[in-house]
C-alpha cells in the first residue's frame, strides 16, 4: 500500500489533538515534528535531543537508507513541538537521549528510540478514529512536509536536495 500526504492542514492538527487527548503526547509531537522534517521514519526515531538544540538538524552519519549527509533548518512549528515534548519529558521525570525516547518494556533499563512500528500503530489509530480517508504510514510525515512546502512555493530543486533525491 502506498502512503500519501495529508493534504488538509486541519487534518494534521486533528491527528495531533486526538493523540494528545489520548495521552500520547510523545507520539503527537513526533507526528508534528516528522511533518516538518524531511526524514524517513527510522532516521526520525534515531534523532537525539542533542541534535535538536541548534537551529538546524545534521544527520552526520548519513541517512539510514541512503547514507547521505543531511543538514536542514528547524522551523518554528518543529521547534515549538520539540519544546512541548521536552517539557512533557520533564513532567514524566524522563531524561531522554533520543528525541522520541522509548519508555515501554522494549526499552526498559536502556536508552532506545521509539519503534517505527509503534508510532505507525498510534498514527493509524488516530486516523481511523477521525475517519480520515488517507493511507497513512510513517512515510506520510515526510510526504506531508514535501507536499505542503511545494504547494506553498518552495523550489522543487531545494526539496529534491532536502530529500537527497
Amino acid at each position: 500500500m502506498e502512503v500519501e500526504p495529508i493534504r488538509n492542514l486541519a487534518d494534521i492538527a486533528a491527528i495531533h489533538r486526538v493523540l494528545t487527548k489520548w495521552g500520547n503526547v510523545r507520539e503527537a509531537e513526533a507526528f508534528i515534528i516528522g511533518s516538518n522534517f524531511a526524514l524517513r521514519g527510522a532516521d526520525l526515531m534515531r534523532t537525539t535531543v542533542e541534535q535538536t538544540q541548534a537551529d538546524f538538524i545534521i544527520v552526520s552519519g548519513g541517512e539510514g537508507k541512503t547514507g547521505k549527509f543531511k543538514r536542514f533548518p528547524i522551523n518554528h512549528d518543529a521547534r515549538a513541538a520539540i519544546n512541548r515534548l521536552l517539557v512533557w519529558y520533564r513532567s514524566q521525570e524522563i531524561e531522554p537521549v533520543y528525541l522520541f525516547q522509548g519508555t515501554g518494556n522494549r526499552a526498559k533499563g536502556s536508552k532506545k528510540p521509539l519503534s517505527t512500528k509503534y508510532l505507525y500503530t498510534k498514527l493509524k489509530e488516530a486516523v481511523e478514529s477521525l475517519a480520515l480517508d488517507v493511507n497513512i504510514g510513517n512515510h506520510t510525515m515526510r510526504k506531508n512536509m514535501i507536499y505542503h512546502a511545494y504547494i506553498n512555493g518552495v523550489d522543487i530543486h531545494y526539496l529534491q536536495a532536502l530529500l537527497n533525491h
